[in-house]
């Protein structure tokens, strides 16, 4: 067994203590802001001593967060205040590139400390620093209280961006060579990151897997989703009980319209007319079946029957392929576009075919963690680590110098 160390780091806002293991310096549940419920998040502050980064960091409150494993079988620690992200580092790292991971679920479960989302084969395959960062989820993240009070979570990705300009080089990362990576949600969330940059963006690249552009939400749409939410709620969202908020985002998820909570975007996704100063580049693609989970979750029908395959493929072009290539095409007429995908592959006999998140387990954690995935139908060890292989090296290569010769698998 690989035999785990402590390892320290100084950084602009004070001396952390992490672990070292099989040559990779982990730095775990750094707080990077706080926040009240309902308010914008904060900075997190210098401290003074050594801070403890030896164990996974917090997650935002949400139901069912018990199926989810942060470390060797630990569950998570749900808080509503603190804003965690960890660093994942080559022992001899310098001036390497950046690979920051924003995880999906539908803006309402998930975390970034998830087990199956470990980093140190994409660090080991591409020579990269990895930054896993949490932000707000649901109602506490995305329910809508007014033109200046919103996008909570999506201001904390912000902010965790800008931890990563000003402090990532202690760890042995290039500052001015951030790829942003992220799979539905999270890729969503990217796209809403880039609508809102006004001025010189905290990154370099960026890769969307699988994005849900067809769910865009507007002002209007998310009034209607905060007065609904206020009035199942009967109370003040601030001074509501946790389970109380949670029980009634619950309720809403089951409306099946979309995303009720996610990023209010007026102007829809948005491409500021200055990013292409900045040499900017992005990666995007999608699956061929991405709606195959959602439809047999809903029908019971997958695409091995002929009525599961027609209404899948009515949603993936619905929610999926058709707005992403749309995007990826105002994308490229503004000299941004590094590249597009699209994944087919999918194991033989598969019910969910090429679907939604087949392309995670290629990216992160271990053959392990992921080979009782339906979708991958019992694959092989052989299979997967050629598969993994194809994949980290594309990523890689992209986040070190912008290069994409396409994704054959």
């Amino acid at each position: 067994m690989t035999e785990i160390r402590t390892t320290t780091v100084r950084t602009p806002l004070g001396e952390m203590m992490g672990t070292l293991e099989g040559g990779i310096r982990a730095f775990r549940g750094i707080c990077y802001a706080r926040c009240r419920r309902f308010r914008h998040s904060e900075p997190g502050k210098a401290w003074e001593g050594v801070l403890d980064a030896t164990r996974p960091g917090t997650i935002c409150p949400q139901n069912n967060c018990e199926r989810l494993v942060v470390s060797r079988g630990e569950p998570p620690v749900m808080d509503e205040e603190r804003l965690c992200l960890s660093v994942y580092a080559p022992e001899k790292a310098e001036g390497l590139p950046v690979m920051v991971w924003i995880h999906g679920g539908s803006y309402l479960h998930g975390g970034s400390e998830e087990q199956r989302y470990g980093c140190e084969r994409l660090i080991r395959t591409g020579n990269v620093v990895a930054v896993k960062i949490s932000y707000r989820l649901g109602a506490l993240g995305y329910l809508y209280l007014g033109p200046d009070r919103c996008n909570f979570g999506l201001g904390d990705q912000i902010l965790a961006l800008e931890w990563v300009r000003d402090n990532i080089a202690s760890f042995g990362g290039d500052p001015e060579n951030v790829t942003l990576f992220g799979q539905s949600a999270g890729a969503h969330s990217i796209a809403a990151i880039i609508s809102c940059c006004t001025g010189t963006p905290p990154f370099r690249r960026a890769i969307l897997q699988s994005p849900p552009l067809g769910l865009v939400q507007n002002r209007a749409q998310a009034e209607k989703y905060g007065d609904i939410f206020r009035k199942r709620l009967g109370r003040d969202p601030e001074k509501a009980g946790l389970k109380d908020i949670l029980a009634v985002q619950e309720s809403m998820k089951k409306m099946n319209e979309g995303l009720p909570f996610s990023p209010v975007l007026d102007e829809g996704l948005d491409i500021p007319p200055s990013l292409p100063l900045f040499g900017i580049s992005v990666l995007i693609g999608c699956t061929s079946h991405e709606a195959s989970p959602m439809i047999e979750k809903a029908t019971g029908l997958n695409i091995n029957n002929i009525a599961g395959r027609i209404l899948c493929g009515i949603w993936s072009r619905k929610i999926f392929v058709r707005p992403s290539r749309e995007y990826a095409d105002r994308l490229e007429s503004e000299g941004l576009l590094g590249g597009r995908y699209h994944i087919r592959w999918h194991p033989e006999g598969s019910p969910l075919g090429s679907c939604h998140s087949i392309d995670l387990p290629f990216l992160l954690g271990e053959y392990d963690d992921w080979k009782e995935a339906r979708m991958l139908c019992g694959m092989s060890r052989e299979e997967y680590d050629r598969i993994s292989g194809v994949f980290l090296k594309t990523w890689t290569d992209f986040a070190r110098d912008g290069s994409f010769n396409g994704l054959d698998i």
